[in-house]
């Protein structure tokens, strides 16, 4: 992998000195920078990923920059870690023991493999609290636990801390942001697998997912938020939830200013069911 990192970094190079050189100019050096930049990022990903969070960060620089943080980040490890020993566990016997992560490598690998160490009971506070005024450890240790245990309710914490002071919070903030909608993305994947396969409950549950994220999840854009409450009202109809679905259409017509929307909804649903006219009520005195 060196040496593809080597001919990505002196193409970069080449192609830089030949855009400026031949008179193409800033804004085709700059393309040709980031289409590189993003190959020497794909190979790294898919087959080599060593450096960790130094490679991450410098790698925006090119392909000179993450074969640089791929250093740091090797020399980084040798120098904290401890000397390798064998494993006394039966399940690796024979094997040398891994070099631990210190500081900022530990916390990001500790969120994206799920091992999350929560506090104490006695030192459990209000989540925003923690992360608005505890010291960083505390608040890293925080944003583990909205990870851990998270529901699209949860967002604005998350949110929240991407603004944080401290760098490494926001990458950490980052990282667990990215981890929500990947997590949303497997589970969704689980139901429709069930729903292909004739699990008529699952249709119930994916539209609740949907329709939780689509209200709730601000790490999510308006455009995606409004997509997934429309799935989840058809998800909804189809599982026999028509009451859900109904009111759902009703909030995502409300969201929208179409009340010519919510008119032609109640008028379909007839007058045998009002139970929409209290909510109506309340979100019209506001």
């Amino acid at each position: 992998m060196t040496a593809r990192y080597l001919a990505l970094t002196i193409l970069d190079l080449a192609w830089i000195g030949m855009a400026m050189l031949s008179g193409l100019g800033v804004g085709w050096a700059l393309l040709g920078h980031a289409l590189l930049t993003g190959l020497t990022y794909h190979a790294w990903l898919r087959s080599d990923p060593h450096g960790g969070f130094a490679a991450a960060i410098l790698g925006v620089a090119g392909p000179i920059g993450l074969m640089l943080g791929q250093i740091l980040g090797r020399w980084n490890e040798r120098g904290w870690g401890r000397p390798s020993g064998i494993a006394r566990d039966e399940g690796f016997a024979g094997r040398a023991m891994a070099h631990p992560r210190r500081g900022a490598a530990r916390e990001m690998a500790r969120l994206l493999d799920g091992r999350v160490y929560y506090p104490a009971p006695d030192r459990l506070d209000s989540l925003v609290a923690i992360l608005r005024h505890a010291p960083v450890a505390e608040r890293r240790r925080a944003l583990e636990t909205v990870v851990r245990s998270f529901e699209p309710g949860l967002s604005p914490l998350v949110a929240q801390v991407l603004n944080d002071p401290d760098q490494t919070i926001r990458a950490l903030a980052a990282a667990a942001s990215a981890r929500i909608v990947h997590n949303l993305g497997e589970h969704r994947a689980g139901l429709e697998a069930r729903i292909a396969r004739g699990d008529a409950e699952a249709v119930q549950s994916l539209g609740r997912l949907l329709a939780d994220h689509g209200q709730s999840n601000i790490l999510l854009s308006d455009m995606q938020r409004a997509a997934l409450r429309d799935e989840a009202a058809l998800l909804l109809a189809r599982g026999g939830r028509a009451g859900e679905a109904e009111r759902l259409a009703i909030e995502v017509a409300w969201a929208a200013r179409d009340y010519d929307a919510i008119d032609r909804i109640r008028a379909a649903a007839g007058d045998a069911d009002d139970r929409d006219a209290a909510w109506w009520r309340a979100e019209a005195v506001r």
